[in-house]
């Protein structure tokens, strides 16, 4: 009989195959990859593309905002191109006279930030340097300390330390500083004349960008009206949103103004300002003007209990606007959740600044709108949203 011509060392195709990664699995993670890259690369542009794009936002949130009162203007024959440049004018007017209002305020206040200065280091000074020091009498005691191990252990006692050389007094070149400052101001007032000059043309030209996305959604109506919703709710949550911080900052500046004033502080209306320039800042902005106006207080007054007195007045007034206007301003945020619009507020500062503080929410507003109506992207409307 004939020996068998199969050996044991054979593999088996079906085995042979088991090693291989299945090919769905490498395509997903391939697709997992790519998305990864594409993320960062969008980040990374808006870090590097920030002189361009912090002033387009700007502009666009601007025209969102004036566009109601532009349209109701052209309702009553109005041109939008006059109309727009009066609006702008007229904005840009009333801030001028706020600003020049307070000139004298604000100048006192920056005239007197090195006696200020000097104030609290003295006050530092006494409280952590009472009678006989507190923190030469802690580095006398570590002395002492290492003096008897060094004696415990046979090791010969070092004698005192000299002290060290004065470190060199670095020269202040005051007309490079000037001059940079300088730069800084004119680059910060171009900018502002970029986003003026684009929200004007933005305003001028009405609804040539929406007609020019119908036509680049292609010839699907189902599409356009998907594309023409999209672009109406982000106009109408952007609007009110604007609308209703300018309106509770006014309302947090004057109550700020007026409950200063009767406390006593000085400058209460610069003060007033301030505050309500604050609330543009969620979270971070109102802590910090608290913190200030403590030590204002304290260095005004000299007594905790008067400074306490001030910040127990700030927080009871953001608590009232927390408690009767927070869910107002919720409900025009689209609906988002408070933990989605920190993370944002945090991402966009890292990127952009302060300017990425400001232009979070707003930002974070559009992409909940356009996620609400795309199918593919409801998945995170649902994570944005509360």
């Amino acid at each position: 009989m004939e020996a068998p011509t199969s050996s044991i060392l054979e593999i088996p195709e079906t085995t042979a195959t088991l090693s291989e990664p299945p090919r769905k699995a490498r395509g997903g993670i391939r697709n997992v990859a790519l998305c990864v890259l594409a993320v960062l690369a969008v980040v990374f542009f808006l870090h590097q593309a920030k002189d361009i794009l912090v002033p387009i936002v700007l502009a666009i949130l601007l025209s969102y905002a004036l566009n109601p009162l532009v349209d109701r203007c052209s309702g009553w024959k109005i041109p939008r191109a006059l109309s727009a440049g009066i609006l702008l004018l007229a904005g840009v007017g009333l801030l001028s006279f706020s600003i020049h209002a307070m000139d004298d305020q604000l100048t006192t206040i920056v005239n007197g930030l090195p006696e200020a200065a000097q104030n609290i280091r003295q006050v530092i000074r006494e409280e952590f340097r009472g009678d006989g020091s507190r923190i030469q009498k802690m580095q006398q005691a570590a002395r002492e300390l290492e003096k008897a191990a060094r004696e415990a252990s046979g090791a010969p006692v070092a004698g005192p330390r000299p002290a060290p050389p004065p470190a060199a007094e670095s020269s202040f070149n005051l007309q490079s500083y000037l001059w940079s400052g300088s730069l800084g101001a004119l680059g910060f007032l171009t900018q502002i004349f970029i986003v003026l000059f684009l929200t004007y043309f933005l305003l001028a030209s009405g609804d040539l960008f929406k007609r020019k996305v119908m036509k680049i959604v292609g010839p699907s109506l189902v599409r356009k009206k998907v594309a023409i919703q999209i672009l109406k709710d982000i106009e109408t949550q952007i609007a009110r949103f604007l609308r209703l911080q300018l309106f509770v900052s006014v309302l947090v500046g004057g109550a700020s103004w007026l409950t200063l004033k009767w406390i006593g502080v000085d400058h209460a209306a610069a003060w007033g300002f301030a505050n309500a320039l604050a609330t543009w800042i969620p979270y971070f902005g109102p802590a910090a003007i608290t913190i200030v106006m403590v030590v204002i207080g304290y260095m005004q007054f000299g007594t905790m209990s008067t400074a306490a007195l001030i910040g127990g007045v700030l927080v009871v007034i953001r608590t009232l606007e927390g408690m009767l206007l927070l869910p107002w301003l919720t409900g025009c945020q689209a609906h988002m959740n408070t933990v989605a619009v920190f993370i944002a507020i945090l991402f966009f500062g890292w990127i952009w600044g302060v300017w990425g503080i400001l232009l979070a929410s707003p930002l974070m507003m559009a992409f909940k709108v356009v996620c609400d109506h795309i199918e593919t992207l409801k998945p995170v409307s649902e994570l944005l949203g509360d």
